[in-house]
């Protein structure tokens, strides 16, 4: 299941190092290309997203038992956490930070963009706004973050049972249904042994 994984997170890893660097040349305002390298980045956060969501979504599924989203909403159900217990904290907190900043910027420049006239060959352009920008940031370190923490901790992707046969959480250290204590191992996953 790995070896599946690799080429997406390549993929995403090269288009964040892109967008990163577009995101810095629209912030200096400098000519970007005439949107020849910036309209495939757009397309290209679908091909790395679809198959991050669904690496995720069954980490989520694995660990919580069902997928009933609505049921995420609620506060003891976190899907980034789980979606992220393989990335070490350092990466966690760098995601958590490019989030922000994305909003933040996304919402900086969007009056900025109704302000100013459109031009031709001009950061202006609609694709190469900072607040644009930064939104391929999120996405791209969205779903590198997710296959990273799917490649570098694959027990997420395995149900955690107990003899019982009863679904527990990737954190859990005894069956919530039988009270089954789980011996300590390396194959228990415990967000604090990823790192």
């Amino acid at each position: 299941m790995n070896i599946i994984l690799y080429p997406f997170m390549l993929l995403s890893a090269v288009g964040l190092i892109l967008s990163t660097g577009i995101h810095i040349m629209a912030l200096a305002d400098m000519e970007l290309f005439e949107g020849w390298l910036v309209q495939p980045l757009h397309f290209g956060i679908f091909i790395v997203m679809v198959p991050a969501s669904l690496v995720s979504s069954w980490m989520v599924h694995v660990a919580y038992g069902n997928f009933n989203f609505s049921k995420y909403s609620r506060p003891e159900y976190d899907f980034w956490k789980v979606a992220l217990a393989g990335c070490p904290i350092w990466m966690q907190r760098v995601y958590y930070s490019l989030v922000v900043y994305g909003l933040i910027s996304f919402y900086l420049w969007t009056p900025y963009k109704i302000n100013i006239p459109k031009s031709a060959n001009h950061a202006s352009d609609v694709f190469f706004l900072p607040g644009c920008g930064a939104y391929l940031l999120v996405f791209y370190c969205s779903a590198f973050a997710m296959l990273f923490s799917a490649i570098r901790a694959p027990q997420l992707l395995r149900r955690k049972v107990c003899p019982n046969g009863h679904a527990v959480g990737p954190g859990g250290k005894s069956c919530p249904v039988c009270d089954h204590v789980f011996p300590i191992r390396s194959d228990n996953f415990d967000s604090t042994s990823v790192e």
